[in-house]
């Protein structure tokens, strides 16, 4: 083992690094055993912490936060979740009040689930960092079909266009792991499992996307702007450039109107319409 490659990858800060350069082998060794027996505990205490309530609703693991939830009807709710996982959640009365109950884990995704949507009453849609779209039955969640896109590294963000169609955001691996990751929206006819085509604008990732009707849908990003699109010119109708940082959420909020939240602490409403700010 080599000491000075050790101590580089042991080193979590520069006073660390600069006593185990004074460590023999076996001491750095001891060292390197002690910590990932602590790496160990701290994992056991978030897997705890995660499973607390003893409810299979929740997602376990350290990395099993749920990321998405969305109703499919009156008595149904679907999550999405970083454990490679969605559940179809039935609600029912009890004497605390609402319940889940008939809770069914869907496990055909390979890594964690970001997206949902609702394609019409009797199917939804749940999308992947593993590249892929599984539609599903509404009242079991059974599989019905799937599509892989081998070009992404992920469905971050969905919308429905039609009963037919969905629109998605995703991120391109650069062409042979060189040059800039291109952010991009992606058209599909999940019907026939087939691609159409792509929007291409934002350099940040693409957090949201709302049908807007009328042939247009409108994104979030990482890069800060709303970015408003015709489906039908394939082109960028609008861009709203006044956040200051990163925007996680979007919505719609009643005719031509949507509603965003940021990371720069602020939520706006703005007419799509006429591209401009009119609540903050």
């Amino acid at each position: 083992m080599d000491i000075s490659s050790g101590i580089s990858r042991l080193g979590r800060d520069s006073t660390l690094e600069y006593a185990l350069s004074n460590l023999t082998l076996e001491e750095e060794v001891g060292v390197e055993r002690k910590q990932k027996e602590e790496e160990g505990k701290r994992e056991e205490v978030i897997q705890q912490d995660y499973s607390r309530e003893g409810s299979i609703a929740y997602s376990d693991g350290p990395s099993g936060g749920i990321w998405r939830v969305m109703g499919l009807g009156p008595n149904k709710v679907v999550s999405a979740s970083y454990d490679k996982t969605a559940k179809l959640l039935s609600l029912r009365e009890s004497l605390d009040g609402i319940d889940f109950s008939d809770i069914r884990i869907l496990s055909d995704h390979r890594r964690e689930v970001l997206s949902l949507a609702k394609l019409t009453n009797e199917i939804f849609v749940t999308g992947s960092a593993d590249g892929s779209l599984c539609l599903r039955n509404s009242t079991d969640g059974a599989l019905i079909s799937s599509l892989r896109d081998r070009y992404v590294t992920g469905f971050y963000s969905m919308a429905v266009l039609d009963e037919n169609t969905v629109a998605t955001g995703s991120c391109h691996r650069p062409k042979r792991h060189r040059g800039s990751w291109d952010h991009v929206i992606k058209i599909w006819d999940v019907s026939r499992r087939r691609f159409l085509f792509s929007l291409k604008g934002h350099s940040g990732g693409i957090s949201e996307l709302v049908n807007l009707g009328n042939n247009m849908i409108a994104s979030s990003s990482g890069d800060s702007t709303v970015r408003v699109w015709s489906t039908e010119s394939r082109e960028t109708v609008s861009i709203f450039k006044g956040h200051e940082d990163y925007i996680y959420g979007l919505a719609n909020f009643g005719e031509s109107h949507v509603v965003t939240a940021s990371k720069d602490r602020t939520v706006r409403i703005i007419d799509v319409s006429t591209n401009q700010q009119v609540g903050k």
